[in-house]
């Protein structure tokens, strides 16, 4: 065999095993960025909790409600299913006065939900999951009739609201009763402004023996004078306009 063709074997045997290694590392890299897509989508699905971002307005009169004590827990109702019962109220319509009350013993406007750790040094006095019984320590709280208050519940996506359920867990009979004037639910992002929407449902009084059961009676301004307990979805901005202005946001 002479040196030419000894020369154009070996060129021969150094592009096969180059194409070679191409297509081993277009495999790899194929394997790597399915994996990736997999991995993404798994993260995506597992993502099912949102902050349902919940206000509420107290009637300012003094002869019923200003005085409720007992915890309150609220459900979310749509077509996906329904939440988990969380606490929503302690006493609504008084305020804690206990010294030691921070922010750090509430969920956060980014969901994150108190722990030991991130209360740190709080004792947070008013949470009745650390100090059992503190509902009726009426040292720590103090009347609040008209009380605007925003709380932050992370919860399964429901989807479009389609029922809101607050419930009274007291273990009392004698509690008094929430005289709710209004709530407002904001399902969507905080940092993204997407989700399901505004929902409002116009108050009545709650107790242990009156559950508010709202239903979902109509959408945006259909409904603009809706009845006691009754859901509304917003998806206009001028809806929203209306419906804090009658349930006082």
């Amino acid at each position: 065999m002479c040196i030419r063709d000894r020369y154009q074997r070996r060129v021969r045997g150094l592009l096969l095993a180059t194409m070679a290694l191409q297509t081993r590392i277009l495999m790899l890299a194929m394997f790597v960025g399915v994996s990736n897509a997999t991995e993404v989508a798994t993260l995506d699905e597992g993502a099912t909790d949102i902050t349902y971002r919940v206000s509420w307005t107290c009637s300012k009169h003094t002869t019923v409600g200003t005085t409720s004590q007992g915890i309150f827990t609220i459900q979310f109702t749509g077509p996906k299913g329904t939440t988990t019962a969380k606490t929503l109220a302690v006493n609504p319509c008084q305020t804690c006065t206990a010294k030691g009350d921070v922010s750090a013993c509430y969920t956060s406007n980014t969901g994150v939900v108190p722990s030991d750790e991130s209360r740190g040094a709080a004792t947070c006095p008013c949470d009745p999951t650390l100090h059992s019984g503190v509902e009726f320590d009426e040292k720590k709280w103090t009347r609040d009739p008209g009380q605007h208050r925003q709380m932050f519940i992370v919860a399964e996506d429901v989807g479009d609201l389609t029922k809101v359920e607050i419930t009274s867990t007291s273990s009392r009979s004698k509690t008094g009763v929430w005289d709710l004037l209004g709530l407002r639910v904001n399902t969507n992002s905080q940092k993204t402004g997407l989700g399901n929407g505004v929902f409002y449902v116009k108050g009545k009084q709650i107790s242990p023996s009156e559950a508010l059961d709202g239903a979902l009676c109509g959408k945006t301004s259909e409904t603009s004078n809706p009845s006691p307990g009754c859901l509304v979805g917003c998806n206009a901005q001028v809806c929203e306009e209306e419906m804090n202005a009658l349930l006082g946001f």
